[in-house]
């Protein structure tokens, strides 16, 4: 087992920073564009929907993981909202690693 992480660690400490980096924004514009409501259809609010998203990306990624709203809302989703961004960062950092890895197999194919 230790063989395989010092092996590895070149591709996995790369993908930890960088989807740590990514998770708290990703998860806070899927929250901002899922749950945001309007008067219209989901295609006519799409554009709304999309600002709002970009929004609550900033927001989550200055709050670490605390979702934008007055006190009632935000005290309920805030435990299930920091679930989601540990699954993100999770699911982020499985594909990072397997993207670093193609690449370091095809860097040393060319080699």
């Amino acid at each position: 087992m230790k063989i395989a992480i010092k092996k590895n660690l070149p591709e996995l400490i790369p993908s930890i920073l960088i989807s740590f980096a990514l998770s708290f924004p990703l998860t806070g514009f899927l929250h901002g564009f899922i749950m945001s409501t309007g008067s219209g259809s989901f295609v006519s609010e799409l554009k709304g929907r999309l600002f709002i998203g970009v929004f609550e990306a900033v927001a989550s990624a200055m709050s670490y993981g605390k979702p934008w709203g007055d006190g009632s809302e935000v005290a309920s989703l805030t435990i299930q909202f920091r679930i989601l961004v540990f699954l993100v960062f999770i699911i982020l950092t499985i594909l990072f690693f397997k993207l670093f890895k193609r690449l370091s197999k095809k860097l040393k194919s060319l080699e």
